[in-house]
């Protein structure tokens, strides 16, 4: 979950496009820097743990298509760009509800 303006708001880990920090962001969608703080590799996909600048942090799971587990290990620390579309972004009150619930 991740505080923004008065917000909070989680994103699915599937939804989120990872790249390297200093990446041009594509137009219209939500955009947050960090570093990778975990990585798990799991066989078929790999689970990196990144911690934001803004604060907070959120997880990313990525297809190993073309990633061995030694690539995928050495991304710990790097410094990345996350990016989202705002619609797969939930929405969640003050009091732990998601807009759905109301």
């Amino acid at each position: 979950m991740v505080e923004r303006g008065g917000r909070r708001f989680a994103v699915r880990p599937e939804k989120i496009h990872m790249t390297e920090a200093g990446a041009a962001a594509q137009t219209g969608s939500h955009a947050e820097t960090g570093r990778i703080r975990d990585v798990v590799y799991a066989g078929m996909v790999t689970r990196y743990v990144v911690e934001l600048d803004g604060g907070g942090e959120l997880q990313v799971v990525r297809q190993n298509l073309e990633t061995s587990s030694a690539e995928a290990l050495d991304a710990k620390g790097r410094a990345v760009l996350l990016e989202w579309r705002p619609e797969h972004q939930l929405e969640i009150d003050s009091g732990g509800e998601t807009e759905g619930e109301r």
